[in-house]
């Protein structure tokens, strides 16, 4: 099915659109919660014989993009990531982290669909494809990129310890080990790492808090 009379599919109606407007941003929201409709049934006015928006089935939470979900939705996924986080790295029943995060353990399998039952206990999953904003540097700048792998996060996550250590102590070493590495975001663009010391120290002297270093985005 044609996305609309003149383009054929979503990405090329958004190319010549004006992102900015109010419009564009509904349309692109609806349009990752209902990605198999038409712009005539995002914009409510599809024919009586086509099947009306508010009769399909969304996207999962878990597998929507960050811009899909609403603040308070953000503000769960980055809680429900840090619980499936540290599930993954201390072994942690899923119960005793929820009861830490005051989170239902409903609402942490809602928004990460990262769990899996084994032997009667909530596992985590070894990865997922859950979309995330991180803070990376590249090019000498700090900017924050949509991901939506696992992978990448945890590369994210290495690279930002390393840049912790070298900002901590000096240590070249530890930036070292992460030359050449890249990642890439939801919409498929490569980015590398900045590696060179002198640019982390200059990017790290921007920050207003230098002392707060999160590397997810603050969202509320």
């Amino acid at each position: 099915m044609k996305f609309s009379r003149r383009y054929s599919t979503y990405e090329r109606w958004l190319s010549v659109s004006d992102k900015r407007t109010s419009y564009t941003k509904r349309i692109s929201r609806l349009h990752s919660l209902y990605p198999g409709a038409s712009l005539d049934q995002l914009r409510g006015h599809a024919k009586a014989e086509a099947k009306r928006l508010s009769k399909g089935i969304p996207k999962p939470v878990s597998a929507r993009a960050w811009n899909a979900l609403t603040p308070r939705e953000q503000l769960v996924r980055e809680r429900a990531l840090e619980v499936l986080s540290r599930a993954r790295r201390s072994g942690q029943s899923l119960s005793k982290l929820c009861r830490e995060y005051n989170l239902s353990m409903k609402t942490v399998l809602r928004a990460t669909n990262a769990f899996e039952k084994v032997k009667g206990r909530w596992k985590p999953k070894k990865t997922d494809k859950i979309s995330r904003i991180m803070a990376i540097n590249e090019d000498g700048r700090e900017l924050f990129i949509e991901v939506n792998n696992s992978s990448y996060a945890t590369l994210i996550g290495k690279y930002h310890s390393a840049v912790k250590e070298y900002l901590n102590t000096g240590n070249t070493a530890a930036l070292a080990k992460f030359d050449g590495k890249k990642v890439r975001d939801s919409s498929g663009k490569w980015h590398a790492l900045e590696t060179d010391p002198s640019a982390i120290s200059e990017i790290n002297a921007r920050r207003e808090e230098p002392e707060f270093y999160d590397i997810y985005q603050v969202s509320v």
